[in-house]
């Protein structure tokens, strides 16, 4: 960065301490003293991963959550897209000051503006949507066992009509495998099958999509997004779904509330 041209500011997510040496430079008056920088308080290390469910085993976690924390302090300004993810900062002794810390919503893309639109229309729901990533904070397993309650109902009219549909990206990594009884680690694609062989209804994985394809396909048929997070800052899929007229019902978790209008 010490080589490019200069800048009047430049912005990093905390998210591994990128900022830290850069603004190390800065404060020992090495470089960049004419450079504002600005932190965005998007997902700590710590938060995502206890919110995950993983535990905090390693050297690792500890030398992740240092460069986090002092980034945060050392920069300019501090953005968080949340109220709730300031709260959890301040409440976990982040160094925050407040004279340099805003609040400030997730921008969205431009296509999405575009195609913004208002849902005033009541909608049949035939067919319910796991509408994020394949995650075990996305809510994967919570979704999972709401589907095995309603497979297990006498009444069979809950369901009648209606298919579900998992519609995201699996994620990567052995760390984001779910566990089977046994003790065996799976993909998500695979512990959906396995989940999936108690349900009654048709059901379908689609997860090949782009981001706009996925929600073309959402606004064709009756469909319900269903987002069942465990935990949230301030989710891009809840907003986009607000401003597309996607019908969806989401978690009350983290900073989502702040993204309806109280009435």
């Amino acid at each position: 960065l010490s080589q490019q041209q200069w800048f009047d500011a430049v912005h990093f997510p905390d998210r591994r301490g990128r900022a830290y040496f850069t603004l190390t430079a800065k404060k020992q008056n090495i470089a960049f003293m004419h450079t504002y920088f600005i932190v965005h308080a998007v997902a700590p290390h710590i938060w995502y991963k206890t919110n995950s469910l993983q535990t905090l085993d390693t050297l690792h976690d500890l030398i992740m959550d240092h460069l986090e924390r002092q980034s945060i302090k050392m920069a300019d300004y501090v953005i968080s897209p949340s109220e709730y993810m300031l709260n959890w900062m301040e409440e976990n002794g982040w160094p925050l000051n407040a004279t340099r810390t805003a609040i400030h919503p997730n921008l969205l893309p431009t296509w999405v503006q575009r195609r913004a639109r208002v849902l005033n229309e009541e909608v049949v729901v035939l067919e319910l949507v796991f509408f994020t990533r394949f995650e075990l904070r996305k809510g994967i397993v919570l979704f999972c066992d709401l589907l095995d309650q309603l497979a297990l109902r006498g009444d069979k009219k809950d369901m009648e009509g209606v298919k579900v549909t998992f519609l995201g990206q699996l994620p990567e990594g052995a760390s984001e495998k779910l566990t089977m009884k046994g003790g065996v680690k799976v993909r998500t694609d695979e512990y959906i099958k396995q989940r999936a062989k108690k349900w009654k209804f048709p059901w379908q994985i689609l997860k090949d999509m782009d981001t706009q394809a996925r929600y073309d396909y959402m606004g064709q048929g009756n469909r319900l997004a269903i987002l069942p997070s465990i935990m949230e800052n301030s989710p891009y899929t809840v907003m986009e779904c607000l401003v597309l007229g996607v019908p969806l019902v989401a978690s009350d978790v983290g900073g989502t509330s702040e993204l309806v209008h109280p009435d």
